[in-house]
Order: structure tokens, then C-alpha cells, then sequence
């Protein structure tokens, strides 16, 4: 089993107490956004934000987040000492790379983004409320979409 998630620390802690063998991964293109950030918070021209982000973007993605916090540590360590906002969001970094191993999840056949379960969620929605002649009240299509999710969970 694989849990993939935004990061959230409360919603990681339920998912490992609920799943003690599951592969946690945090959503790539979350982690891609806090790695935007932290190169806009460098002190870079735009230019060599675009850069550095685009090779990072690329490291992350074959290698995974523990090679990327150790270019930018190396290569900026004064910018992250400056910038508060960069080495908060290269913190996210850390704190979260064991679940952002993309290259070796990638490799076993894992998932590295949440986008593909979010549009499946979304289409079963779809095709349940939309039925022919059908008007629902939102509340009450939540309601059937958690039973509906429920009983293929357990099936």
C-alpha cells in the first residue's frame, strides 16, 4: 500500500498509525512548490532562479530531496542564513525526505503525485451525481460519496 500526501505532519501521523507497512511519499508536486520558493528566497536574479530551479526540479525528480538539500546547503549556505523564508522552506525539505525518494519510488513502480488519484476521486464523483435526472444537495452527495468510498475499501 502507498500513501501519497501534501506533507501535513497530523494526517502523516494518522496514516502511519493506520498503515504501518504503507510507502509514504510526499506529493512531488508539493515538494516541487517549497523548492520554487525557497530558489525565488536565494537573492538570485531571475535568470538563475529559473536555472537552478529547473536543475533542482530535475534532481528531485531522479534522485529525490536528500541530493537537492545537499546543493543547496553546500552551494548557499549563506543565502539560507540570510533568508528566513528560504530555509523554511528548504526545512520542509528535510523534514520530509524519507517519503521523497522519487527515483528509487519511480524505479518499484510507485506513484509520485497525488493528481491521478484526485481526478479518478473526482470522476466516480462525477459520474455518480450526474447520473440522468439526478439533483443532488451538496451535502447529501458527500454523505453517498463516503459510503460508496467505504464499501469499495473494504470489498
Amino acid at each position: 500500500m502507498q500513501c501519497v500526501a501534501d506533507g501535513e505532519d497530523a494526517l502523516e501521523k494518522a496514516l502511519r498509525d493506520a498503515f504501518r507497512d504503507a510507502v509514504f511519499t510526499n506529493d512531488f508536486i508539493h515538494a516541487c512548490g517549497h523548492l520554487h520558493t525557497c530558489c525565488e528566497n536565494l537573492g538570485l536574479d531571475d535568470e538563475a532562479v529559473r536555472r537552478e530551479y529547473r536543475f533542482l526540479k530535475g534532481l528531485l525528480f531522479r534522485i529525490g530531496a536528500t541530493a537537492v538539500i545537499k546543493r543547496l546547503e553546500t552551494r548557499y549556505a549563506a543565502s539560507l542564513a540570510v533568508s528566513t523564508t528560504a530555509d523554511k522552506e528548504l526545512d520542509y525539505l528535510r523534514k520530509r525526505k524519507q517519503n521523497m525518494n522519487y527515483g528509487w519510488l519511480r524505479r518499484n513502480g510507485y506513484f509520485i503525485a497525488s493528481g491521478h488519484v484526485e481526478a479518478a476521486a473526482r470522476i466516480l464523483v462525477v459520474r455518480r451525481c450526474k447520473q440522468a435526472g439526478m439533483h443532488w444537495r451538496h451535502k447529501n452527495a458527500i454523505r453517498i460519496s463516503a459510503i460508496l468510498a467505504y464499501l469499495r475499501s473494504v470489498a
